[in-house]
């Protein structure tokens, strides 16, 4: 069990007068005590907007969005002095069991306090179902977060890049411009998680290719 002043302080901001009315930390003390009872964690913050608890490694912070009315649940690990805290969505969390559909996740959205009060339990029981080894500060399961977290990056910025590539492919296809068209798709097939190229663009690098080599044996022979 953690003292109330162990916990790395979050800033603060008024919140909407009627957030207060819709029990939002009512509903979280109540549907989320079992990490008070089961997994040792501590309330160290407590606003109408916001629920956070603490244990001896793992942080939790369940959350009412100010804007978006959304709720939701994140995990991370409590950093150390002056370390920035990461934190991983109950949706990467269930991921983790490859159980996101099979569980029902959906992202949960209400202005309405008899909504909420629904909302938020179902939020702690995927939570008391799907994260107990989070909850008790797995180091494999948060390296597991981890490498989630990055693969899912990578995989963003390779979607991205084969995006541009292959658009600039499709340009010098047009224009007739094989080295380019050769050069795009190349690129396309490096990136590790873009996916392989489509039968019309394996077609069209392979015809490229042979554009390319033709145009430069007959430099050679000229």
């Amino acid at each position: 069990m953690v003292s109330k002043k162990a916990y790395t302080e979050i800033p603060r901001f008024p919140a909407e007068p009627d957030r207060c009315r819709l029990g939002f930390s009512a509903a979280v003390l109540s549907s989320f005590h079992f990490m008070i009872s089961d997994f040792g964690f501590a309330i160290t913050q407590e606003e109408p907007t916001l629920v956070r608890f603490e244990s001896e490694r793992v942080v939790v912070n369940v959350f009412y969005g100010r804007s978006s009315y959304e709720l939701g649940v994140e995990f991370g690990l409590r950093p150390k002095k002056d370390n920035k805290e990461f934190r991983y969505s109950l949706r990467s969390v269930i991921a983790l069991l490859d159980t996101a559909n099979a569980s029902g996740y959906r992202d949960l959205q209400t202005s309405s306090a008899e909504q909420l009060l629904a909302f938020v339990a179902r939020l702690a029981d995927w939570t008391q179902k799907f994260a107990s080894d989070i909850l008790r500060g797995d180091s494999r399961a948060f390296e597991s977060l981890r490498y989630n977290g990055w693969l899912e990056g990578r995989k963003n910025t390779d979607s991205s890049n084969a995006s541009t590539l292959r658009k600039r492919a499709k340009k010098a296809w047009n224009e007739g411009n094989y080295e380019q068209v050769v050069e795009a798709y190349i690129g396309v097939k490096a990136l590790e998680t873009a996916g392989d190229l489509t039968a019309e663009e394996v077609e069209r690098l392979c015809h490229a290719r042979w554009k390319v080599d033709d145009a430069r044996t007959k430099e050679k022979e000229n």
